[in-house]
């Protein structure tokens, strides 16, 4: 009988840092990546703005940074991003950082955090 093996996942997580200064001229954060029980490498990812009104999905701004970044099995990745945000954000969207993580032998990993870029109604 071969012996089991408890496989466990990848985990990704994404953190923002805390806008202080009000009105958010980029949105930065963290992209943690552990390692699960077999080690992985990023080719790239994405970082995007998403503004989202009743109807409509507009990509304010992206970024796509390739790179070879091995993420060691059972161990923590931390990539740092930043990205800038276009001045006169419209007041009437919902906003959304989505991180697109490309893998060399998985499927991309997509995930998604609220975004307060400091925006009041005039």
């Amino acid at each position: 009988m071969l012996p089991m093996i408890n496989w466990k996942p990848m985990k990704v997580q994404v953190a923002l840092e805390e806008n202080k200064s009000g009105l958010a001229e980029a949105v930065s954060g963290i992209i943690s990546i552990n390692g699960g029980n077999k080690g992985e490498k990023v080719k790239s990812y994405e970082i995007e703005l998403i503004g989202t009104d009743k109807s409509k999905v507009h990509v304010i701004s992206s970024r796509v940074i390739l790179c070879s970044r091995k993420c060691a099995r059972k161990e923590k990745t931390e990539i740092p991003f930043s990205l800038n945000c276009p001045e006169g954000l419209p007041v009437h969207l919902s906003y959304t950082v989505r991180v697109i993580i490309t893998m060399e032998n998985e499927q991309p990993i997509t995930r998604e955090v609220p975004f307060n870029p400091g925006l009041s109604p005039r």
